[in-house]
């Protein structure tokens, strides 16, 4: 079966199962499929979704918006041979199995192969994408806050199993990778000073110091 292929870690981009960019003109339209991409297997009523990016609008100025996102949304599914929003009187949810996305492969990933994950994370998410609506990027603040505790624990766990590998280049990449994600962390510091001696580079192991 066809299925939409979703990256939503560093941006957002829908692609076929060839790579070749899918379009999606409206920003509101990409936005609510992007979120119902993030919170698939959930239903959400009309309302909710209407207020999530159409708050600022009368409610039935807002719900007429959602149904002509929605119907964008249909056509491009259309385009794959696949249905992507399924309903249930007024709740609506992304079709289960219609969509491959880069970020619940790093989820799924993020416990038991964290090197995986970590190849897999490529940025925040939806970095860059704003649609122009407040109660969406105060959505997507906190998903964004969530994903990058997680992925800081993802970088300092591939970090431990390349250094328990012997590994040592890709201890010392992973470590500055987590150290560009989350700065003030001193353990990932002192851990970076010990792999750069370990392998050699005293130099730069005394740069890291200072």
């Amino acid at each position: 079966m066809p299925q939409l292929h979703a990256r939503l870690l560093g941006g957002l981009e829908f692609c076929d199962d060839n790579g070749d960019e899918l379009s999606l003109a409206a920003r509101k339209a990409r936005a609510l499929l992007a979120f119902l991409i993030v919170e698939q297997e959930k239903w959400h009523t009309r309302e909710r979704l209407a207020d999530l990016l159409w708050g600022d609008r009368q409610q039935a100025q807002a719900r007429h918006s959602l149904t002509q996102a929605l119907g964008a949304i249909r056509k491009l599914g259309d385009q794959l041979g696949v249905v992507l929003i399924e309903t249930a009187g007024n709740r609506i949810r992304l079709s289960s199995g219609t969509v491959i996305d880069d970020l619940a492969t790093f989820r799924r990933a993020a416990d038991s192969h964290p090197e995986v994950a970590a190849e897999k994370y490529k940025g925040p998410l939806l970095d860059g994408f704003t649609p122009g609506s407040q109660q969406f990027e105060e959505w997507a603040e906190i998903e964004r806050a969530v994903l990058h505790k997680q992925a800081c624990q993802v970088f300092e766990s591939a970090a431990e199993t390349k250094q328990a590998a012997s590994d040592l280049a890709g201890a010392i990449e992973l470590t500055q990778h987590l150290i560009s994600l989350d700065p003030l962390r001193e353990t990932a510091h002192r851990r970076l000073m010990k792999l750069l001696v370990a392998n050699g580079d005293r130099t730069a192991a005394i740069r890291q110091y200072s």
